[in-house]
């Protein structure tokens, strides 16, 4: 009778378990989150740090690495901005890791400031980062020596976003 039973199951169709199609989605969702973009970053940091000479350069010869080295280089450079990389900040970024990498080039005190007045913020455009860069670095070639850089201007279409 066992040998029936077993047979009965085996002959049954398989059922799909109707969590698949979720865990799935949700996994998918996640991927586009700046989460991901510092999880990987991290990631690639650790593997770097870890690797004989040599052989992180190599995960790329495999042709198995979802992307370049010239963008795990800016995946790097993004997890390792202390504002970027900071779980409470995550909610306010915008989640391209091209805009990400720009934000990166920013000093810690104006990604939180923008952050804070709502000026970066997750719809935040690429050329819009690219903006907010020159204007930090035209500050900074001015050569004016404050106790903080001059915040950033708000531009009538930006609005506050919770930090």
């Amino acid at each position: 009778m066992n040998n029936q039973m077993d047979q009965a199951i085996l002959n049954e169709p398989a059922r799909q378990d109707p969590l698949e199609p979720w865990i799935g989605e949700i996994n998918e969702a996640t991927r586009n989150s700046s989460g991901w973009i510092i999880e990987t970053g991290l990631i690639l940091l650790r593997a770097k740090e870890q690797l004989a000479h040599g052989q992180w350069l190599s995960m790329w010869e495999t042709r198995r690495m979802p992307f370049g080295v010239r963008t795990a280089e800016m995946l790097m450079k993004v997890a390792r901005h202390p504002i970027l990389r900071d779980p409470k900040s995550i909610s306010s970024l915008p989640v391209s890791w091209s805009i990400l990498y720009v934000l990166s080039q920013l000093p810690a005190n104006l990604v939180q400031q923008g952050i804070i007045d709502g000026t970066i913020n997750p719809e935040l455009k690429l050329a819009e980062a690219r903006h907010l860069l020159s204007q930090s670095r035209a500050g900074a070639s001015a050569g004016s020596v404050t106790s903080s850089p001059p915040p950033f201007p708000r531009s009538a279409s930006s609005t506050p976003c919770a930090p």
